[in-house]
């Protein structure tokens, strides 16, 4: 009888760390904006653990005309109770005003970011452009499935 135990115990113990080391596949949420000739595209990964999400991954380019290397992107991942109105932030990333066309940029949080899957969430995000003259804007937002 203990030998079976023993058995039983092994094979919850490999089952166990399967079930740690198989990540669950993150939803890609997209988004993109433009203002006249630059644009920002974004992938916003995140991954449904219960009644929970789980922000794991910020990625985002800017595209079209140059900007000589001084754009910002910021982005917020906003929790609503009800409607759109008295949001919580759960997370908030303001880039450096050093972002140039081209290279794809990625942010993964310095803590784990969840929110409460029930609730009407939501990533905005907002690329500021930076040139001779105002500085042109876009807003772009992705929400959960």
């Amino acid at each position: 009888m203990n030998r079976a135990w023993r058995t039983v115990a092994l094979i919850a113990g490999i089952l166990a760390s399967l079930a740690i080391t198989t990540p669950a596949q993150a939803d890609v949420q997209p988004a993109s904006c433009n203002s006249g000739e630059r644009y920002l595209n974004a992938w916003v990964y995140v991954t449904e653990v219960g009644p929970h999400h789980h922000w794991e991954q910020f990625r985002y380019q800017l595209g079209g005309a140059s900007t000589g290397g001084k754009s910002n992107v910021n982005f917020w991942v906003l929790e609503y109770n009800d409607t759109y109105s008295n949001a919580v932030t759960a997370y908030w990333n303001h880039s450096e005003d050093n972002l140039r066309t081209g290279p794809l940029y990625t942010v993964v949080p310095p803590w784990a970011v969840y929110t409460w899957g029930p609730t009407n969430e939501r990533t905005e995000l907002q690329a500021t452009f930076d040139i001779f003259g105002p500085d042109p804007q876009c807003d772009a937002a992705t929400v959960p499935v």
